[in-house]
């Protein structure tokens, strides 16, 4: 089975929290994606990443006191812009 057939990848997102960074792994179970993501968050303390797979959609964002200035203002837009 080749990389891009696995089905959970765990994804770094940008700064402003708009677009997929990177794909940092992918992984055969849930179980091992599980592992991969929490270190990912241990990594990448500050950015938001997800785990995706059949089932599952987790995201892990940075706490607000935890963003960069962009990602703030970014959500700061987006919250905005959500409001009727």
């Amino acid at each position: 089975m080749s990389a891009s057939a696995l089905p959970y990848v765990v994804s770094l997102w940008s700064e402003d929290e708009l677009r997929i960074e990177a794909d940092l792994a992918r992984a055969a179970s849930l179980s091992l994606g599980r592992l991969v993501f929490d270190g990912a968050a241990v990594t990448h303390p500050h950015r938001m990443l997800t785990l995706r797979g059949p089932g599952v959609c987790e995201v892990r964002a940075a706490a607000a006191g935890d963003m960069t200035h962009a990602a703030a203002q970014a959500r700061k837009a987006r919250a905005f812009a959500a409001v009727p």
